[in-house]
């Protein structure tokens, strides 16, 4: 009896101790910007992670959750405190010389949207840069994409914040908007539908750095002309990438443009 008891005790501190673990991982990895699939962010889905691994350690498979902990701290810590992901950042990142003959519109990508229905920092970033590129060129007209969330009965969008930074900051511009895309490729093709009944196809397409180099070969894809131009960041210090947080934040975004270029280019879209 004694023994059983000692076995479940055993088995309960395996189970604290595994959830414990992916609670700091999770935290960890959704704070350094690490791609989480959508699934997983949601309040459930943590929930699931962290009784998963309270099952794993319950079970005695708990080395193997402490190994790949780890290997999860070696990977963070190099990434951190070298500059081995600079080239493979840097990488991502496409700049176009502007062209001659110019374009009919600059479009800036979206991004989020926060609790409070604004642009997040990614999607003021962008919009700004589009915005700036507009004027420096003499382009006059930009085109952003709706973000849109339900909220009760209704839905929020991202319009009003947008506008409001089109008549802040270039109020002589044509502000045009393509609705509730929900990735890059419906960004794409919504934007070349528009191109087409308005009878242009020459764009320059402004979003991070580290989306420019999928995004814009997106938009080739479906037919358009593009000039590739990356937004500002001031989430990222993109170019310097020299404060471990940056160099984090920095792995993530490779891994994810690294993951959406793999699907986009299984699917023929790049």
């Amino acid at each position: 009896m004694d023994r059983l008891a000692a076995i479940d005790r055993q088995r309960l501190r395996g189970a604290a101790a595994a959830a414990t673990l992916a609670v700091f991982a999770y935290l960890t990895l959704a704070e350094l910007h690490f791609p989480i699939p959508t699934l997983l962010s949601r309040s459930w889905g943590f929930a699931l992670i962290v009784l998963a691994a309270a099952l794993v350690g319950a079970s005695g498979l708990r080395r193997w959750l402490w190994a790949g902990a780890g290997l999860l701290a070696v990977a963070l810590l190099v990434v951190a405190y070298t500059p081995l992901i600079r080239a493979p950042a840097h990488a991502l990142v496409r700049t176009d010389r502007w062209p001659a003959a110019g374009v009919d519109a600059v479009v800036a990508l979206s991004a989020q949207l926060t609790d409070d229905q604004l642009l997040s920092a990614m999607g003021e970033d962008r919009l700004l840069s589009a915005l700036a590129v507009a004027r420096a060129h003499g382009v006059p007209r930009v085109v952003t994409t709706r973000i849109a969330h339900p909220e009760g009965d209704s839905v929020v969008t991202s319009d009003a914040d947008q506008r409001w930074l089109v008549a802040l900051a270039a109020p002589r511009l044509t502000h045009l908007i393509v609705s509730r895309p929900r990735t890059t490729r419906e960004e794409a093709l919504l934007v070349a539908a528009l191109a087409a009944d308005s009878g242009w196809r020459r764009v320059a397409v402004v979003t991070s750095p580290s989306h420019t180099r999928r995004a814009c070969a997106t938009f080739e894809g479906v037919g358009l002309a593009v000039t590739c131009v990356p937004a500002r960041s001031t989430t990222v210090a993109w170019r310097a990438l020299e404060s471990p947080r940056d160099r984090l934040r920095a792995a993530g975004m490779v891994l994810y443009e690294t993951l959406g270029s793999w699907l986009y280019r299984a699917r023929g879209w790049i």
